[in-house]
C-alpha cells in the first residue's frame, strides 16, 4: 500500500478485501487485498467520501462533498447505487447494523435510515439542538451519535424515536461499540 495512498483517512475490512477512502481529492474508494497488500480497485464515489462501513454484501460509504451515500457491491467492486440525503447534509459518519444504513448529518442536523434491502432513503431524523454531528455506530437497539462542538454523544432509541444527550470529554471525534459500552474518542484532551 505504500506509495499508493497520500492520506488514508477512514477503512473498513471483511478479511478478505480492505476498501480505503484516501483524503487526496480522488473522490474514490481503493480495494486492496488483505493477504498481500495488493491494489485490486479504484472505485469512482461521490465527492469528498468521508465515512465507511460495510454489511455482508455491501460497501457503503458517504460523500460529504455532494450530500449522497454510495453502496458499493462486494461480489462486483462497482457502485450499484447511490442514495441522495437531503441538500445540504453533508454527511460524515456512517454504520450499518445489518437492516439499516444510518448517517450523522452535520449541516441538516439529522441522522438519515437508509434501507439495505432496498438502498433508498426512509428518514431523516432531526437531532435538535446539536452543533456539529459527526461519527456515527450502533448497536441495533440504538443510534449513538458524536457532537463535536457541543461535547456530547445523542443516544437514539430506534424503536421509539426517544433521544438522550449525554456530556462527555472536549470534541468527541470517534465512537464504537462492542455491544456492551459504547467508546468515545475525545480529541482535546486525549481522552476516551
Amino acid at each position: 500500500m505504500s506509495g499508493i495512498l497520500q492520506s488514508p483517512i477512514f477503512s473498513c475490512n471483511n478479511n478478505t478485501y480492505n476498501w480505503i477512502i484516501d483524503n487526496n481529492g480522488s473522490n474514490s474508494v481503493f480495494q486492496f487485498l488483505i493477504s498481500n497488500g495488493q491494489l485490486i480497485n479504484t472505485i469512482p464515489v461521490g465527492i469528498q467520501p468521508s465515512g465507511i462501513c460495510i454489511d455482508k454484501d455491501y460497501v457503503w460509504v458517504s460523500n460529504y462533498g455532494d450530500n449522497t451515500v454510495s453502496q458499493i457491491s462486494i461480489s462486483t467492486g462497482q457502485v450499484q447505487n447511490t442514495i441522495a440525503l437531503l441538500a445540504g447534509s453533508t454527511p460524515s459518519g456512517i454504520c450499518n447494523d445489518g437492516t439499516y444504513v444510518w448517517t450523522s448529518n452535520s449541516g441538516t442536523h439529522t441522522i438519515s435510515q437508509i434501507s439495505i434491502s432496498s438502498a433508498t432513503l426512509l428518514e431523516n431524523i432531526i437531532i435538535a439542538n446539536s452543533q456539529y454531528l459527526h461519527d456515527i455506530c450502533t448497536d441495533g437497539t440504538y443510534v449513538w451519535i458524536t457532537d463535536f462542538l457541543a461535547n456530547s454523544i445523542y443516544k437514539y432509541y430506534i424503536s421509539s424515536g426517544e433521544i438522550n444527550t449525554i456530556s462527555v470529554g472536549q470534541n468527541p471525534f470517534g465512537i464504537c461499540t462492542d455491544g456492551t459500552y459504547i467508546w468515545v474518542a475525545n480529541s482535546v484532551n486525549n481522552t476516551m
